[in-house]
């Protein structure tokens, strides 16, 4: 035989996260080439002697299928250079075009995006149809993968069923609750849908065969109209009484969701100061909302002498930043508002509640005061009323004592 093979890392190429690029190197009628296999460790997640990684790495929870994988690769590749070899070809080929013919064939394994890859591709693909909201779930799954497994070359056979409960496990320990859990889930499964349509996995790979999405009920959390009109008329400072005024200008704006607030900007008031035209980050849906007298005072609040047609009426994004820090800003600024209303909370007696309670309040206060579920869901653009009950709190008690005095006389 006239060739060897061995894996090894590139020792000459360290990465900025202190990894090494895993190689096959071919030496062969004493020419040799190095052909790397998409993956990176660290040197002391290699075994060297028997070429294949240490059971304590922690790059993927399943390290067996990993090493698996690796050996698939390199069978690939040693049956390739067979042929060219028992076909007499392979003495007189130059390194370039050995290279060349072996990476070329390798389709199935190595033209493959990673899983980090492939959201990329994702993410610019819904910025560029306009849906921001979905792009940055994308890249906050994203982060949430790289937290849990730091190494962005985490393929999909290694995103299994360990890979999913190992997340699990880790945001719950991180005191992270089901319902955010769900969010990271949902956009995961996605993602892996989207590849198996793009024959980038096998469906037998499926991870979600077997892991299930917890659905826990969620306890929305809508202000009493008492507590409501109290929250109104506090007497409070700066810093409480911007996060009072976020809280409200969602509430005026049928409970719009903090990311739309977000990206909401000066073109999208129409009229003199009739009208508020936006798309929804979520789901597209595009609304139209009637500028009420509260509301364009807290709006002309936040805006103050700007007028610039692209300016943000909400500081909470900087125009100069760019998109890829867009998560992390509103997230950001999300945390210290809430703060700010649990701070105002602690102080006045109120039951605590977020930013979001916003969306619930005006969703239950339309419901007591008779406003047709169908109409609620309409506002509030779900797809279906089921969805909207979900965010309408069920009868107070004493409405329920009532019926049932009267059913039992």
């Amino acid at each position: 035989m006239g060739f060897t093979t061995k894996l090894t890392l590139h020792k000459a190429r360290i990465k900025n996260d202190g990894t090494y690029p895993l190689i096959l190197r071919v030496t062969y009628y004493r020419k040799v080439i190095r052909i790397h296999l998409g993956h990176c460790f660290k040197e002391s997640d290699w075994d060297s002697k028997n070429q294949q990684v240490k059971t304590t790495c922690k790059v993927s929870s399943n390290i067996t299928r990993l090493n698996n994988l690796i050996r698939k690769q390199e069978s690939y590749y040693y049956d390739k250079i067979s042929a060219l070899e028992l076909s007499g070809k392979l003495a007189t080929m130059k390194q370039g075009a050995l290279k060349t013919v072996l990476t070329a064939e390798f389709k199935e394994i190595r033209d493959k995006p990673t899983v980090f890859e492939f959201i990329d591709t994702l993410i610019a693909e819904k910025l560029q149809l306009g849906k921001k909201g979905s792009a940055l779930s994308y890249r906050g799954s994203k982060r949430k993968l790289t937290y849990v497994f730091g190494n962005s070359l985490i393929s999909f056979e290694q995103l299994d069923y360990q890979a999913l409960k190992k997340i699990e496990i880790s945001h719950i320990a991180e005191g992270g609750n089901y319902g955010g859990l769900g969010v990271y889930m949902r956009t995961i499964r996605a993602i892996y849908n989207r590849a198996i349509k793009e024959n980038l996995v096998s469906a037998d790979c499926y991870p979600f065969k077997h892991y299930r999405i917890k659905t826990i009920e969620t306890q929305r959390r809508a202000l009493s109209e008492s507590d409501f009109e109290r929250f109104k008329t506090l007497d409070l400072q700066f810093p409480l009484v911007r996060g009072r005024d976020y809280f409200l200008a969602s509430f005026y704006m049928r409970g719009m969701n903090y990311i739309d607030m977000a990206y909401l900007q000066v073109k999208n008031i129409v009229g003199d100061w009739e009208r508020i035209r936006y798309q929804r980050n979520k789901t597209g849906k595009y609304f139209s909302i009637k500028i009420s007298d509260p509301l364009k005072i807290l709006l002309q609040k936040f805006l103050g002498d700007s007028s610039m047609q692209d300016s943000y009426i909400f500081p909470i994004l900087n125009p100069q930043m760019d998109t890829e820090h867009h998560y992390e800003a509103i997230n950001n600024k999300r945390k210290r508002l809430n703060q700010k209303l649990r701070k105002i909370c602690a102080l006045h007696d109120l039951e605590p509640f977020t930013i979001y309670a916003a969306r619930h309040t005006y969703a239950t206060m339309g419901k007591r005061r008779g406003v047709p579920t169908a109409v609620i869901q309409e506002s509030l653009g779900h797809k279906t009323e089921a969805i909207t009950q979900t965010y309408l709190n069920s009868f107070e008690n004493k409405v329920v004592d009532q019926y049932d005095a009267l059913i039992m006389g």
